[in-house]
């Protein structure tokens, strides 16, 4: 409930039932010169209430006499209702001494208690003061409670939770409901194992958090949890403990951030690399246990050549069957190295250092690209 900030002078509306009753009250408050009041009177509540209306958004404070008949007090109860009304009008209640205690209802929402036959100017002043006084403490840790929970509803990405040292939940912020679905009302004194899976929960991974942070001042983990309609999501976050004035632990304030998306994103990516992985080394393994079958017609082409050759008494046509020899065997020196590579990627070959000849792979490089030189007119 919002809280005034007193910036003016106070008023006091004085309700009591006579106009008499109201001049006496009066009286006692005009006697003390040190102080400067703005005094209201209302003899019912109907004129009290639309006074306290009036007055809404200045510092005020309602004096009421609990003379007043039973269904004025109620009707004046339910219309200062701090739960009910948006403005917070602090109310002193002067007892009936004719009572035997004071209406049971004012427990509710009286700042102070006084009984009428106590009262002198001196004592209602101090009370009043005093009473003033802490309703203004009371203001400023609300307006300061207000702004804390403004930044913690604010943080709708973040599901934040309070919980006692019990782990049963105390608060609950807007991102925590958008995030696991339960709304404040519904998790407020629930346990925090609600939002643990069930393998965690057989594990008290809860406790051990909390136990961890603890011990370290913070815990910080990244798992899965669960919502309200029972699906899991992927979070990180971090369980800190609370503690008072005095060092002592009141709780524990739990950060939680929704990763689903994240990981699902990254199982995805893992997913496709294994299934381009197991296509590459299948793709290398065809080639390695291929490499057979692929050499064999190069070899048998090879041999014919040769076949050629011997037979073949004219110069010019053994000149053109020796170049078709040497890039034949070129070529199938280029086939031993992609099924080699091949065999390395499908860790089967291992390799080796082996020296050679310079001048004989050049006289081969020459031999090979002389035929389409000598089309171009390229001398090599």
């Amino acid at each position: 409930m919002p809280i005034q900030h007193p910036h003016r002078p106070l008023d006091i509306l004085i309700v009591a039932p006579t106009a008499e009753n109201c001049a006496k009250i009066r009286q006692f408050l005009t006697q003390d010169s040190e102080v400067d009041y703005t005094i209201h009177e209302a003899t019912n509540a109907d004129v009290g209430i639309a006074q306290c209306r009036a007055l809404e958004d200045r510092p005020m404070l309602v004096l009421l006499d609990e003379t007043l008949p039973n269904n004025d007090l109620e009707h004046l109860r339910q219309a200062l209702d701090p739960i009910e009304r948006p403005v917070y009008t602090p109310v002193i209640v002067l007892t009936d001494p004719s009572r035997a205690q004071p209406w049971p209802k004012w427990d509710l929402m009286a700042l102070d208690l006084i009984s009428k036959t106590d009262l002198n100017a001196t004592f209602l002043t101090r009370v009043i003061r005093h009473s003033w006084q802490r309703f203004e403490r009371l203001s400023r840790l609300h307006h300061r409670e207000q702004r804390y929970r403004a930044g913690y509803d604010s943080a709708s990405d973040f599901a934040i939770m309070l919980l006692d040292q019990q782990g049963r939940f105390t608060g609950w912020n807007t991102g925590a409901e958008k995030i696991f679905g339960y709304r404040e009302n519904e998790i407020v004194g629930q346990p925090v194992t609600i939002i643990f899976t069930a393998d965690d929960n057989a594990d008290e991974r809860a406790f051990d958090e909390m136990a961890l942070a603890l011990e370290r001042g913070q815990a910080i983990d990244t798992r899965w949890h669960r919502r309200k309609d029972g699906s899991q999501l992927w979070a990180s976050g971090s369980m800190t403990p609370l503690r008072d004035g005095q060092h002592q632990t009141i709780g524990f304030i739990k950060i939680v951030q929704d990763r689903t998306e994240a990981k699902q994103a990254e199982e995805a990516l893992k997913h496709a690399q294994a299934q381009a992985d197991a296509a590459n080394q299948s793709k290398s393994e065809f080639l390695a246990n291929m490499s057979h079958e692929i050499r064999s017609p190069m070899t048998a082409i090879l041999g014919y050549v040769d076949l050629l050759i011997a037979r073949v008494n004219d110069h010019e046509a053994i000149e053109h069957l020796d170049v078709i020899r040497r890039n034949g065997r070129f070529l199938l020196e280029i086939i031993n190295d992609i099924l080699d590579l091949a065999k390395i990627e499908a860790g089967q070959l291992p390799l080796e250092k082996k020296t050679c000849a310079v001048d004989d792979i050049i006289a081969e490089v020459r031999s090979l690209m002389a035929v389409r030189a000598q089309e171009k007119q390229v001398p090599l």
